[in-house]
């Protein structure tokens, strides 16, 4: 049985995981505490499949994001980075995207795929999946077909 292997090195400074290296402790954009990966973190959840799990997901991306010491990826943008700190800001920043995408359910990650930040797909998710709208949209749409089957008996 033949396999195919491939190595994804991630670049992502201060995380204290699958490193190959021993982690810092500080929170910084400091380029001596970074560290190379062989394979990609994941965040230990089930993958977002939509508004049915986006709480869940959300929580758990969020802890997550908290535990490594970079939730202000989730929450600040580009312009936000002072320019000093943005070339590094922007490769931790890269990794983590990826990270994020994985947490994400094939089929929807094409949508995702546009989003070139932390802060532009947590956004995204957001608005998409935690819509009340959305929500709305799906019980009428149960109703109806419900509705419709009942019709057809």
């Amino acid at each position: 049985m033949l396999h195919n292997h491939v190595v994804l090195h991630v670049f992502i400074p201060s995380m204290p995981f699958m490193a190959s290296e021993t982690p810092s402790t500080e929170n910084s954009l400091d380029p001596t505490s970074a560290m190379t990966f062989t394979n990609v973190p994941f965040i230990p959840c089930e993958k977002l499949t939509g508004s049915a799990n986006y709480t869940t997901w959300a929580a758990i991306v969020k802890l997550w994001f908290h535990g490594q010491g970079h939730a202000d990826h989730l929450t600040a943008k580009v312009t936000d980075i002072p320019n000093k700190d943005l070339a590094l800001w922007r490769q931790i920043d890269t990794s983590l995207c990826n990270v994020l995408w994985y947490s994400i359910a094939l089929n929807l990650q094409i949508s995702y795929q546009a989003f070139d930040t932390g802060y532009e797909v947590w956004s995204k998710a957001k608005k998409v999946d935690s819509n009340d709208v959305h929500c709305l949209y799906s019980v009428i749409t149960t109703m109806l077909s419900t509705k419709l089957e009942n019709m057809h008996m």
